[in-house]
């Protein structure tokens, strides 16, 4: 999209509100994973991590991988237009908990 060249979307809340799904790709198998940006972003602000995307993979690897290989492959990530159906369940945040964070953005 011509609008992400100018205000691109830099970090999990800034998904959130834009409604953009954050997918995870294995860089050496075909595993996929789709997450719900609310709830990625939950996670992330439960746990205190920082939630910029350029480091949301430093958090998780590929379960595949590990168990075939051994080995702890990051994924790459990035964002689509749109909320497309999540493979995941993670606990979304509650109504108070993301007005007080749209809140603190403006």
């Amino acid at each position: 999209m011509k609008r992400d060249l100018v205000n691109p979307v830099r970090d999990l809340l800034d998904a959130a509100v834009r409604h953009r799904t954050v997918r995870m790709s294995c860089t050496r198998c075909p595993r996929v994973s789709n997450y719900d940006p609310h709830a990625m972003w939950w996670l992330f602000e439960r746990k205190g991590w920082a939630d910029w995307i350029r480091d949301v993979h430093r958090h998780f690897y590929c379960p595949d991988c590990r168990k075939t290989n051994g080995a702890k492959v990051r994924p790459r990530v990035e964002t689509l237009d749109g909320l497309v159906p999540v493979d995941t369940h993670l606990a979304m945040p509650s109504e108070r908990d993301w007005k007080n964070a749209l809140g603190r953005r403006r």
